[in-house]
């Protein structure tokens, strides 16, 4: 059984991340990064109500991990951040 989500929406692993959830090393590919996270339920229902708009996090929290992981993708990939 897998015990990994690969997790791709730049948006949704900065929610998860303002909700506490910690990933594993992200998996850089030419045009897009996956980042794994532990499959668990809780997971899935903090991914269920991130897409139903039922979840609520602080937004200074979400901008400032939102720029953190773009920042470290493109740092990664060789860009100019």
């Amino acid at each position: 059984m897998e015990t990994l989500k690969d997790i791709s929406d730049i948006n949704l692993v900065a929610y998860l991340i303002s909700v506490g959830f910690k990933y594993h090393k992200p998996k850089f590919a030419p045009h897009f990064t996956t980042f794994q996270f532990d499959k668990s339920p809780e997971l899935e229902k903090a991914c269920q109500d991130y897409y139903a708009r039922t979840s609520k996090v602080d937004a200074l929290t979400f901008a400032e991990n939102l720029r953190t992981i773009r920042a470290m993708v493109q740092s990664m990939r060789g860009w100019n951040v």
